[in-house]
């Protein structure tokens, strides 16, 4: 077989991946390279994940055979090892062997190449593997095997440096774009001056691939790139996720009635940063399948759920074949995604589907369920919601350590203590007054609290504490700290004072009777709390209006019942393994209120409530509440 000479741009240790595996699979070379390489440079941490082959085959089958168009140009913005560019090149020589009974000639091989099979990535190396990969799988297929000496793998590779480029697809003018339009970046991909035949037949008729997941919070500086190109002025939000753009990007690069199928994470359905994707998604395109592949494990080293959807670039309103993994499978969705086992399936309605501006994957029952829960009062009509004491800091940790010189123990508390840091201080009575019980996270339970804390807050306020020479135990052991707090926005406000805790509330609050609830969970956990109780930032308090006649366990158990669930699964953002119930989504919370003249409505409330606080009897009380919503 012909060699090209060319100056490449892979490392001597990749380089000999293309000799050592030239003869066999092709797509060796680019699982080779990402097993490799890519995991020696750490190019995980910017999005680049290896995509099983069963995931691969799956989009690659349900995408291509839905075009009706003979020698499709398919499209991968973030290629990769090039395993989507294989797989549909292999799909389209197959599907012309099929047709024409007979194995392809060396024109017809490059043909489908220079047509056919486009793809794009910022990363040098994995371009020059995914192009002699190809042109390795177009030697394979040759019509003469034996013939050692043609000149098809020069001719590929020749073919393939003006198809599978190196840029950055999200940077440069679509084809929609004028010409001259000026990149923000060396790197950007001037779509209409690399592939000028696609401008004149409308675009790509298949866009494909696994496209990288990079949030806000982790790739802030190459989101600001993007968000200065007309692709980010026209769909930035905040809290969004790079993979977003990949869908608007690959929008303007598919002719009308073009297909885009992707595999990527779960977290996007309630997310707000999601807002304008879905508004895309909903009015300029038709979402044609989802499988939603639960919490089965899909990649090796990412976890948290993940997706496969199919979209066609023209609005429709027909329905949405939604597939689902069962939510309690964990092990490999292998079996689900190639067929051996079996999937729920049913076909949803858009209007459903979109719902509220969110994505609905539970479909049409549970659709029915939630809009009949939109009836009953939001929890914020019955009290006040507010959010856990900012402390800032409770304790000393890593990063506050680092930032000021190791000077600390980390762990070390500040106005959060342990019982034996309050012994410590020697505090008078008068001191003591200032210490509040204090529940962490650990201490909060299914219905209950615990009875005693497991640490000690120095509740210092405006009120409880304007002059901290009255308190010099407390002085001693705050001034250590005092560089740190003064740097507080409060503080530096000259809202409080540099011993004053940041946010402490209203301390009615914590004295009155209520209800709390960690933010990040994962199922929704509520407990209720007849005495005084002072807990961290990251728990939300319900405490009800005087004039309620509700007791604080009805009320918990509703909010701990399946049936609320499942209504906060739908509403609150999924974050990894589980959920972030904030308090703009706990005040929307729907409670059904208690009919007292009704006797199916008391007798109702009163086994739950004598119900409440045994968790061995939940599927008990789930089915009281599910009875008293007058759900099925």
């Amino acid at each position: 077989m012909a060699r090209r000479t060319q100056r490449s741009v892979l490392p001597s240790s990749t380089r000999d991946f293309l000799r050592d595996y030239a003869a066999q699979e092709p797509s060796l070379l680019g699982r080779s390279y990402e097993q490799n390489v890519l995991a020696d440079e750490n190019k995980t941490s910017v999005g680049a994940v290896y995509t099983p082959l069963y995931i691969v085959d799956y989009i690659v089958e349900n995408t291509l055979r839905r075009t009706e168009i003979p020698s499709p140009a398919i499209l991968d913005p973030a290629c990769g090892g090039g395993y989507f560019l294989l797989a549909s090149y292999q799909w389209l020589i197959d599907r012309q062997v099929e047709t024409k009974r007979r194995r392809l000639s060396d024109t017809e091989l490059l043909s489908i190449l220079r047509d056919s099979i486009f793809g794009a990535d910022i990363d040098a190396g994995a371009v020059e593997i995914t192009q002699h990969a190809l042109a390795l799988m177009a030697f394979q297929n040759r019509t003469d095997t034996s013939n050692q000496n043609t000149p098809l793998f020069d001719q590929a590779l020749n073919e393939l440096s003006k198809t599978i480029i190196v840029g950055n697809s999200l940077t440069g003018p679509a084809f929609t774009s004028a010409k001259n339009s000026r990149p923000v970046d060396a790197n950007a991909i001037n779509w209409p001056i690399r592939h000028p035949q696609l401008l004149d037949r409308g675009g790509f008729d298949v866009v494909i691939g696994n496209p990288p997941y990079c949030r806000e919070l982790d790739f802030g500086e190459q989101l600001e790139q993007i968000a200065r190109t007309a692709l980010g002025k026209a769909y930035r939000s905040p809290r969004m996720d790079l993979w977003y753009y990949f869908v608007h990007r690959g929008r303007e690069l598919l002719r009308p009635d073009g297909l885009l199928s992707f595999i990527v994470n779960s977290y996007w359905t309630s997310s707000t940063g999601a807002a304008k994707l879905i508004a895309t998604m909903r009015d300029s395109m038709a979402m044609e399948e989802v499988v939603d592949l639960g919490r089965a494990k899909v990649f090796d080293k990412v976890s948290g759920p993940h997706m496969i959807f199919r979209l066609r670039n023209q609005h429709s309103t027909s329905k949405i074949a939604v597939k689902r993994i069962p939510e309690s499978v964990r092990e490999s969705a292998e079996a689900f995604v190639v067929g051996t086992k079996t999937v729920d399936t049913e076909l949803v309605d858009p209007a459903t589907f979109y719902r509220g501006g969110k994505v609905r994957l539970r479909g049409n029952s549970e659709a029915r369920q939630l809009q009949h829960l939109e009836q009953f009062t939001p929890l914020e009509n019955l009290g006040q919601v507010r959010q856990g004491i900012a402390e800032n800091p409770a304790s000393i940790n890593a990063r506050t350590n680092q930032r000021f010189d190791n000077r600390w123990q980390v762990g070390e508390g500040v106005f959060v203590l342990t019982k034996d840091e309050v012994a410590a201080l020697s505090l008078t009575n008068s001191e003591r007054e200032l210490l509040r019980p204090y529940h962490t996270l650990s201490d909060i339970d299914c219905y209950r609290v615990a009875k005693e804390p497991s640490k000690y807050l120095i509740y210092s306020t405006r009120e409880t504490c304007p002059d901290i020479e009255a308190f010099p135990n407390i002085k001693r052991h705050l001034e250590p700290f005092k560089e740190i707090m003064q740097a507080r926005r409060e503080t530096s406000n000259g809202n409080n004072q540099w011993w004053h805790l940041h946010w402490p509330r209203d301390e009615a609050i914590w004295r009155s009777p209520k209800i709390i609830c960690p933010q990040m969970v994962a199922q929704p956990t509520f407990a209720a709390s007849l005495e005084p109780c002072y807990v961290p930032f990251s728990v939300n308090v319900f405490v009800p209006e005087d004039t309620s006649r509700e007791n604080l366990y009805f009320i918990t158990a509703i909010l701990n019942s399946s049936l609320l669930r499942t209504w906060f699964e739908h509403h609150a953002k999924q974050r990894g393994v589980g959920l972030e119930i904030n308090g703009h989504v706990l005040k929307q919370a729907p409670v059904r209120e208690v009919d007292h003249n009704t006797p199916r409505d008391v007798r109702l409330y009163k086994e739950i409530v004598d119900l409440t606080g045994d968790c061995k009897i939940e599927s008990r009380i789930d089915k009281l509440v599910s009875e008293f919503y007058k759900v099925n």
